[in-house]
């Protein structure tokens, strides 16, 4: 699918999810980073929030709420039914989450979403914005979906729908014109029908939540056939749905970014996010003295062949050792270091939720590897029996071999990445 900048426009998708929104918001950026030509947003939940941010065009005030929003900055709600919402049940009795759980089936106040909602949507501008924009809610007055247009919206009535599709069932029902309403997720979580229904061929899906019972229908039905349709999700989750709190919203935007560039083929790895395409050990390997190539195949229990030059020791005996060990014969030889370079990362616990580049990621392996202490039998059998001698090898590259210097790509988008995360 062509994304680059005046391409075919794209409908974007947002998914309800609650707190995970932030995640959708590192999405955007990455997409605004990538130029990439959207056309129309389409949301249910907190994707109907998002989506009428993203219609107002201000990045930094999206990112502003999701890093400073707290509990109490959505529902009214005390520190005992906290517990229970974070799933922190070990220092309550049964008969004080029987009692919490009534409370919450009474329904959970989020007069502070609404009042905050209300100060910082902009109706105005969302509706004179270039971008489509739908949402779905539920009607349990007339039990039926609610599957909206920005024109199908009367004057003055943005926010109050946008809080419809956002009701979570655990919050009080929304209620309004005569109806009570309950979230748009018990339908649609992931509304891709309304960006199909307004022509859009490519579709970017961000789905940061779960099915709803259309959702499925429509996916057995033939969506695929309709449209090009990437989705984008997280590799991992971080507290609940109702986890508002800015530390969690941190790492969810991050991975957003991380995630969409990795999904757009920008950045490698299955674990870990791997910028670039360099091979890591073959830049090493070629800085190295015949001495010291002796020292790390003596390590690898590799023969070494006397009058050869470097070039065919690398390619015709330690590449292959490393192939064997990754399963990449005939791949690529960047893609023979990054396998083995994930694998070890996950391996060595190294932190993920970052930007590396094989160097960096590398370095980050050695130190964890000189650090680490096994904890169960399978890490012991994957450190020591499989991946033992080669971890004596590439240490050996590591400190006898001469590193690269990092490419001006790869910092600056660690520099925008710094950036994604802080609050001016």
């Amino acid at each position: 699918m062509n994304f680059a900048s005046g391409a075919e426009k794209v409908g974007l998708v947002l998914s309800g999810g609650g707190g995970r929104g932030a995640y959708e918001i590192g999405v955007w950026k990455a997409l605004m980073d990538l130029n990439v030509n959207v056309g129309g947003v389409y949301g249910t939940s907190v994707g109907s929030i998002n989506g009428a941010g993203i219609l107002m065009g201000d990045f930094e005030m999206l990112k502003h709420i999701w890093l400073s929003t707290d509990y109490d900055d959505v529902m009214e709600v005390s520190p005992e039914v906290r517990k229970i919402i974070e799933g922190n049940l070990s220092s309550l009795s049964v008969l004080d989450v029987a009692r919490i759980l009534r409370k919450l089936f009474a329904g959970v106040d989020i007069d502070p979403l609404r009042i905050k909602l209300r100060e910082l949507i902009d109706e105005r501008k969302v509706r004179s914005s270039n971008l489509d924009y739908g949402l779905v809610a539920y009607s349990l007055s007339k039990m039926r979906p609610v599957m909206l247009y920005l024109e199908d919206i009367p004057e003055g009535q943005l926010v109050d729908y946008i809080l419809a599709s956002s009701n979570f069932p655990v919050f009080k029902r929304e209620s309004f014109g005569g109806e009570n309403y309950i979230d748009g997720g018990i339908y649609s979580n992931i509304p891709i029908e309304l960006a199909i229904k307004r022509g859009y061929k490519k579709i970017i899906a961000v789905d940061i939540g779960t099915y709803g019972l259309t959702d499925i229908l429509n996916f057995l039905g033939g969506y695929r056939s309709k449209a090009d349709i990437i989705f984008i999700k997280p590799r991992t989750h971080f507290g609940t749905v109702l986890t508002f709190n800015p530390e969690v919203s941190k790492k969810y935007m991050l991975e957003g970014y991380l995630d969409t560039l990795s999904t757009l083929g920008i950045l490698n790895g299955e674990k870990y996010y791997i910028h670039g395409n360099e091979d890591i050990f073959e830049e090493l390997f070629m800085s190295l003295s015949a001495s010291d190539i002796k020292d790390v195949f003596n390590a690898l229990n590799l023969k070494y062949i006397e009058d050869v030059d470097k070039k065919f020791l690398y390619y015709r005996v330690f590449l292959p050792y490393l192939e064997s060990l990754a399963g990449t014969n005939g791949k690529a030889p960047f893609y023979t270091c990054q396998v083995l370079l994930d694998d070890l990362a996950s391996l060595y616990d190294v932190e993920w939720l970052r930007l590396y580049n094989t160097r960096e990621l590398l370095t980050a392996i050695i130190v964890a590897y000189e650090k680490s202490d096994v904890t169960s039998f399978l890490q012991s059998f994957m450190r020591n029996v499989r991946y033992g001698k080669l971890l004596e090898g590439l240490k050996l590259l590591f400190y006898k071999g001469k590193m690269p210097v990092d490419d001006e790509e790869y910092i600056e988008m660690k520099k925008r990445l710094e950036e994604l995360v802080t609050i001016n």
